[in-house]
């Protein structure tokens, strides 16, 4: 057993480290401006420290076996894939892959972590506080981000392009603190306010996908009256499933719509159909095992010089691991989907696949391991701790 003044300091340093995880990314735009891979690496550093940390000292749940199970062969089968990836960028390619894997798994166990209402509180208010301090720090980089990003189309955050750093992290706070309101962590008032705020951001940054994927995963989750008419996930699985593979599978009508209304775009970085095309074709040379991680950016090279992803995160698993990774990706998808289905508390299930069906929504036209599969998986375990040590059920 873990005793009480360990679980405190337990507790205690992992919502130290939930805001320093986000607000990693304007620091080291702040801090290290002139050696991005210097501040990167250091915050690499500290996550190594707290997934020692947490490993050594956390309780082992049984219940949560069957999450990590998938994830732990996906990752093992993401890494082993550098042995035949066509892009020969193995330093880079690999750490970034190690830097995410290490993000997830100390971020899970500092879930595993979490054991009293209170603290979950805690944890709520440390979100909200972090996401604000955020987009504080990002205003005074975002000269640094211009530069970084080399493009200034659009709201620039933090060294990414599009808001891509801001969207989508902004629309799952506003998920973090939905979830807080409906456990009663938060108060209503608190909640209206931030929730008011960072759908602002969102907003102001301009990411069309995320606000999309927002409102469209809140209507499928909220918008069905259960007197009226009852559906299930699974049923919206398997409806979401079909959808991507219709855009995979490229219909005529979906090209012509990209063509008549993006103009030159459509032949460039932002359309997407011409990406999908071209990596169809090479997805038929490797259908099987793919062509590896970090391939899809070679791959695209001579179409589209700055495509570094199939902007579809499907398309983006056939592509690198073959069938063989996107039925590994797929089983990880259909066990939090069951566990989502299985809580009893129905407002965190609601808002659990609100979250759910954001990131899957948002996966048809972006693939970027940190704000698509990641975070997902990363939700749902938040939720999914929040629901059953607040219930008090203790298998």
């Amino acid at each position: 057993m873990v005793n009480n003044k360990w679980e405190i300091r337990i507790n205690t340093l992992a919502i130290i480290y939930f805001s320093l995880l986000f607000l990693q990314v304007p620091l080291v735009a702040l801090f290290f401006r002139s050696n991005t891979f210097f501040g990167t690496m250091a915050f690499a550093l500290i996550d190594i420290l707290f997934l020692l940390l947490f490993l050594s000292k956390a309780k082992k749940e049984d219940r949560y076996i069957r999450v990590l199970i998938p994830v732990f062969i996906y990752v093992c089968i993401g890494l082993l894939s550098h042995t035949w990836s066509i892009n020969e960028n193995y330093t880079y390619s690999l750490s970034l892959y190690i830097k995410e894997i290490i993000r997830v798994f100390v971020v899970l166990f500092l879930f595993l972590a979490i054991r009293k209402d209170e603290l979950l509180k805690t944890f709520f208010q440390a979100a909200l506080i972090s996401s604000l301090m955020f987009f504080v720090i990002g205003i005074f980089t975002l000269d640094f981000a211009q530069e970084y990003a080399g493009s200034s189309s659009r709201a620039m955050y933090l060294g990414y392009k599009d808001a891509v750093g801001v969207g989508r992290p902004a629309s799952l706070i506003a998920l973090f603190v939905a979830a807080g309101w409906a456990s009663g962590f938060i108060e209503k008032r608190h909640a209206i306010c931030g929730l008011a705020l960072i759908l602002t951001i969102v907003f102001l940054c301009f990411s069309k996908s995320s606000i999309g994927a927002l409102f469209a995963a809140l209507f499928l989750s909220y918008g069905f009256d259960k007197d009226k008419k009852k559906i299930s996930v699974s049923v919206l699985f398997f409806v979401f499933i079909a959808v991507i593979l219709v855009v995979v599978l490229r219909f005529e009508y979906i090209n012509e719509y990209f063509n008549a209304y993006g103009g030159e775009n459509a032949n460039s970085y932002s359309g997407r159909t011409p990406l999908w095309d071209a990596l169809i074709s090479e997805f038929s040379d490797s259908i099987f095992f793919g062509h590896g991680i970090n391939s899809v950016e070679l791959l695209l090279y001579d179409y589209y010089l700055e495509a570094g992803t199939a902007h579809n995160e499907v398309l983006q698993q056939l592509v690198t691991l073959g069938l063989f990774g996107f039925t590994l990706w797929f089983l990880m998808q259909w066990s939090y989907l069951s566990i989502m289905n299985g809580l009893l508390n129905k407002e965190i299930k609601k808002i659990m696949l609100t979250g759910y069906l954001f990131f899957l929504i948002v996966g048809l036209f972006e693939s970027v391991l940190v704000t698509t599969v990641f975070p997902l998986y990363l939700f749902s375990l938040f939720l999914l701790i929040g629901n059953y040590y607040r219930k008090g059920v203790h298998e």
